[in-house]
């Protein structure tokens, strides 16, 4: 008796073991599906995003291609062409342009007007002109004041190829003048 009670309870336990170590396999069996899955999922995403990211190289690529070209055309516009987009200055208004070339910051039509021994309406006129002309100028608010500047982009072409056509002569006496 004694055998067979232990041979049974043997038997018991044994299926207890395989039971629970059945139990325990099937656990890691899904939790190995679980990892595998997610694994899947993770590469997949890690694949999508590379492919992001060689997108986003390329539009980098293209903005900087874009903007380089626009840069060129914005220079390019204010060169004289058939269209003869900047318009002669007369000798006042080329005054005017040389005040504020030679300034880094902008100028109130006060100040403009005390520097050319002008009215302050003559000098609002003659910046309407030189707008209407092609001239690129800037006005804007400071401390509730109009101050007005010339584009920086447009006096480095200016320096360069001397678009206004303005006469080294007048340019050298009124910047050193302004200055």
């Amino acid at each position: 008796m004694f055998n067979r009670d232990n041979h049974n309870n043997i038997k018991k336990i044994e299926k207890g073991i395989k039971s629970a170590f059945t139990r325990i396999k099937d656990e890691f069996d899904e939790h190995r599906l679980s990892i595998n899955e997610n694994t899947n999922e993770i590469q997949q995403n890690y694949q999508y995003l590379c492919e992001l990211d060689q997108k986003i190289d390329i539009l980098s690529q293209r903005i900087d291609e874009l903007c380089m070209g626009l840069s060129e055309l914005k220079d390019q516009s204010y060169k004289l062409n058939d269209n003869k987009i900047i318009q002669p200055l007369t000798l006042a208004e080329q005054e005017l342009f040389l005040v504020l070339y030679a300034k880094s910051k902008g100028l109130t039509y006060g100040r403009i007007a005390k520097i050319l021994n002008r009215t302050e309406s003559s000098i609002n006129d003659m910046i309407k002109k030189i707008i209407h002309k092609g001239v690129p100028i800037i006005k804007r608010f400071d401390e509730n004041k109009i101050l007005v500047e010339i584009e920086d982009d447009f006096k480095v072409v200016q320096a360069k190829e001397n678009i206004l056509n303005i006469h080294e002569s007048t340019m050298r006496t009124n910047l050193q003048k302004y200055t």
